[in-house]
């Protein structure tokens, strides 16, 4: 693929880091992968008591650490803000050209 986008998808699976290692997998290399995710801060510790109070709460792990996986993955970090007060991540990474 030439590019991932995924907006609020990582904080759903259990291993969030093995769905990155699978976008670097099938992404060209020069390839983008663009991510807008929940994202470990001051708000998302704030509210980790939500965790436990809806189905939809649980379902999402809003306090990981997405640079991290991102290029624990292997991917190549380009761009990592903090957007709405740091309770998401908005990140830029791709694959490295071969060599």
């Amino acid at each position: 693929f030439d590019a991932v986008v995924d907006t609020f998808g990582l904080c759903v699976f259990e291993a969030p880091g093995a769905v990155l290692s699978e976008v670097r997998r099938v992404l060209r290399p020069g390839g983008e992968v663009v991510l807008l995710e929940h994202d470990d801060g001051p708000v998302s510790r704030a509210l980790a008591f939500t965790r436990g109070t809806s189905a939809v709460a649980a379902t999402c792990a809003y306090d990981q650490d997405v640079a991290a996986l991102v290029t624990a993955a292997g991917l190549r970090l380009s761009e990592s803000e903090p957007v709405a007060g740091g309770f998401l991540r908005r990140v830029v990474a791709g694959r490295a050209l071969e060599r």
